[in-house]
């Protein structure tokens, strides 16, 4: 077996989406500025007129610019697209074509661009990645990002989060555990950011804590401390409020039989999985993982006991993957529904943790724990098992 990184990149941390430390550090400080100015901009209606116009002007200006560019052939345009390095894209323009919509991708300086122009019933449209409409919902888009912020806003509404605090401050936390009201186990993740960079879970020591909060506060200088809760970790997309796509999404795992060690277990699985599935492969991460569940890679699990592997999930971590849309639980489903139509936006990704989501939510410990505003929808078409089409229901968006 292999030891050693799982993908090639400067910072296991990173996982397989490394990133400039210092400049994702400088990003992530003025997003938090500017999403808590907006976040209270937000709750105040004369501000948020004064808000949304402004939003407005800033469309319409962009429309403009890339309108008069084009005419000037500062812009050229092409509907003979090639291969698209996103695939989150690529769906959304291969359903364009099947719907009968024209899209071209913008070209700059003779360089192709990850922007584009769509013709919709007499209309032109530009977007980058997703054509996710103007108005409704557009002033949570500015701070729903912000994992702390989310969470305030959806206690207020009575919507499931895990409990989270957000700190700046090695000292802040310390003896951080000798308080009974925080969980026994916890989750540290930069307050910003996406793909799992510098998140560290099942904390349980206060060691662990603090060395996860370091790690955590090279990229982002706010740091959340959130609940640990157990289960896959899901993606819902709702489009116009309603649910169009729930895809989970497990970490590898290996399953005990009272013989082999972890690593040994490990080598088994890697030789019998799915070809769609990539390899597990040890790493630090994974170790570390180990480490804070009481076991190493050479442990031997008793018969019939599952052991986690990593905090990571998906495919390319050798973790299974379903797009279940049609049999999530109706109550859930009105939850999630429930929290799309409460921030008011008309395209949203959450990403939620539940024991099992085809069951009744309310007899399960489960919350959602981020909102994308620019979600993924690429995974509700790529899992091993399952299939879902929202890039269907955001052009209907436009078409009704």
């Amino acid at each position: 077996m292999t030891h050693g990184k799982p993908r090639l990149t400067v910072c296991e941390a990173c996982g397989i989406s490394p990133v400039n430390h210092s400049k994702q550090y400088i990003s992530s400080g003025a997003d938090s500025l500017t999403s808590s100015a907006l976040y209270f901009t937000y709750q105040v209606k004369p501000l948020q007129k004064i808000l949304s116009l402004n939003e407005s002007l800033k469309r319409l200006c962009v429309r403009t610019v890339f309108a008069v560019a084009i005419w000037l052939g500062v812009i050229k345009l092409d509907s003979n697209i090639p291969t698209l390095d996103s695939t989150r894209t690529k769906v959304v323009i291969d359903e364009a074509k099947k719907l009968g919509i024209s899209v071209e991708q913008m070209i700059f300086d003779g360089r192709r661009t990850d922007r584009f122009r769509a013709l919709v019933q007499g209309k032109h449209i530009y977007f980058e990645s997703l054509p996710i409409p103007d108005g409704r919902g557009s002033l949570a888009y500015l701070w729903m990002d912000d994992k702390y912020l989310l969470k305030k806003f959806f206690v207020r509404h009575s919507i499931p989060v895990p409990f989270v605090q957000s700190h700046t401050s090695l000292q802040d936390i310390k003896n951080f555990f000798d308080n009974p009201t925080v969980p026994r186990t916890v989750i540290v993740k930069p307050r910003f950011g996406s793909l799992d960079r510098h998140t560290t879970t099942r904390i349980s020591t206060q060691n662990e804590l603090e060395r996860a909060f370091v790690s955590a506060q090279l990229i982002c200088p706010q740091v959340c401390i959130e609940e640990h809760l157990e289960g896959g970790v899901s993606r819902a997309t709702c489009i116009d409020g309603k649910l169009e796509g729930f895809f989970t999404a497990d970490a590898p795992y290996v399953m005990g039989d009272g013989i082999r060690s972890i690593e040994e277990l490990i080598r088994e699985i890697n030789i019998s999985k799915p070809d769609r599935l990539g390899d597990v492969i040890v790493s630090s991460e994974i170790i570390g993982y180990l480490s804070r569940t009481n076991f190493t890679i050479n442990s031997v699990p008793k018969a019939g006991q599952r052991v986690q592997l990593s905090h990571y999930a998906g495919r390319q971590f050798g973790g299974y993957t379903r797009e279940i849309l049609p049999t999530v639980h109706p109550d859930l489903r009105a939850q999630i529904e429930r929290a799309a139509c409460v921030l008011g936006v008309s395209v949203v990704g959450f990403d939620l943790i539940i024991p099992d989501p085809e069951q009744d939510p309310a007899q399960q410990k489960w919350g959602i724990i981020e909102a994308n505003s620019l979600p993924f929808i690429d995974l509700h078409y790529y899992a091993l098992v399952g299939h879902s089409n929202p890039a269907k229901a955001l052009w209907e968006l436009w078409l009704r």
